[in-house]
């Protein structure tokens, strides 16, 4: 195995932070909820268990330092990490601009999270109906109706674009 050396030394700081995730990571009695520094209320911010900003540090070097095709892999597990999971809650931003596409007839740009292939990719969607955890609508990439789970949009967009909805379409064959 050919092994990238790290180009850029971590801080004290840093390797702290690093050696305190993997050992609570790897200690299934530890949840790592609420050990953020900014959200648990009973350590003052000197006291923080897990800075955020030395995280983003160390992420920043680590990516800089490891090849792109470890990188990419690296992406689509996290992505799958965190859209993979059925039960999952749908983003509360993501579901008041869903709304707000509807209320207007305004067609969405979504980025999509597929668990089959790992990866996301990017539609123009026509939303024709919705439930509590699917959009189902025209989608413009695949010329075809399509059903969208909520949960598994990565980013979303209203745009300016008007529609229509089919008067043949009926939401209970795909809802």
């Amino acid at each position: 195995m050919n092994s990238a050396k790290l180009n850029k030394n971590l801080t004290q700081e840093e390797l702290a932070t690093l050696y305190l995730l993997a050992k609570m990571y790897l200690d299934p009695e530890t949840n790592l909820e609420g050990y953020w520094g900014e959200d648990y209320e009973e350590f003052s911010p000197t006291d923080e268990f897990i800075k955020k900003k030395d995280l983003k540090r160390i992420v920043g070097k680590l990516k800089s330092s490891i090849t792109k095709n470890i990188l990419e892999e690296m992406e689509r597990k996290f992505l799958f990490v965190k859209y993979g999971n059925w039960n999952r809650e749908a983003d509360e931003g993501v579901i008041r601009k869903i709304n707000r596409a509807i209320e207007n007839s305004r067609r969405i740009e979504i980025e999509y999270f597929s668990p089959d292939s790992k990866k996301t990719t990017k539609r123009e969607v026509d939303i024709y109906a919705k439930n509590y955890r699917y959009i189902v609508g025209f989608c413009h990439l695949r010329n075809d109706i399509r059903k969208f789970k909520i949960n598994r949009i990565v980013k979303i967009k209203v745009t300016n674009e008007n529609y229509k909805i089919p008067e043949n379409f009926n939401k209970k064959d795909f809802l």
